[in-house]
Order: structure tokens, then C-alpha cells, then sequence
């Protein structure tokens, strides 16, 4: 596999820890026949996760990463995860990630703190 589709992997696996096995078991399960993006009251987050996943299966498929915003997005957001991953505020953000009201004000605090 080429470089950036390691990078996406990692980036997925940043996410997958910030949000926890709990949290994306219990709202995958919103999904239930419903086309993800329209699934009633998913985490925008899981969602990112869920098609992510399905963009790493087409590169098992195809053998080439899909250009989606889904691809983009994580790989943005695993970058800076991985840099604050050490910040002492890093916790409470994984906290607000979590929280379907908050998240976007993480990634924003997030995109702040990495770039002081």
C-alpha cells in the first residue's frame, strides 16, 4: 500500500480511539438499513469513521484511495490528533469530540492549539 493510504489508516485509528469502541458500536447501530448520511441522529464523527471505512475497502478493492472529503477530512483530523496527543488539554478534547453538541468546537480548539 502506498504512503497516504498509511497515513489514512493511522488517521482512522487515531479516530477510532478518540471516539472509543463504545460510542461508534452504539451509533452504528443508528445506521440500522438507512443510508449513513441520513441516519437519524448519528455522530458526525462516526459517520466520518463509517465512510472512511468504506474508502479503505475500496482501496482493498481497487487498489487506488477514492479522492472523497471523508478521505480528506480524517487525514486532517488524525494530523491533529496526533499532534496534540501530548497537549494537556488533549483529554477534555477528547471528551468534547464525544459529545454530538460539542464535537465541532473540539476540532475547532483542536485546528487553534495546533497551530500555536
Amino acid at each position: 500500500m502506498n504512503t497516504e493510504t498509511n497515513r489514512l489508516r493511522e488517521a482512522l485509528s487515531l479516530l477510532e480511539g478518540a471516539l472509543g469502541p463504545d460510542l461508534i458500536k452504539r451509533e452504528v447501530h443508528k445506521i440500522n438499513g438507512w443510508n449513513p448520511e441520513g441516519a437519524p441522529g448519528l455522530h458526525p464523527l462516526v459517520l466520518l469513521w463509517y465512510k472512511t471505512r468504506e474508502d479503505l475497502a475500496l482501496v482493498e478493492l481497487t487498489g487506488s484511495l477514492p479522492r472523497s472529503r471523508w478521505v480528506q477530512e480524517t487525514l486532517q483530523l488524525g494530523e491533529s490528533l496526533k499532534e496534540l496527543a501530548k497537549h494537556p488539554l488533549y483529554p477534555e478534547i477528547l471528551d468534547k469530540l464525544k459529545d454530538p453538541a460539542n464535537w465541532q468546537s473540539a476540532v475547532h480548539q483542536m485546528k487553534n492549539l495546533q497551530f500555536k
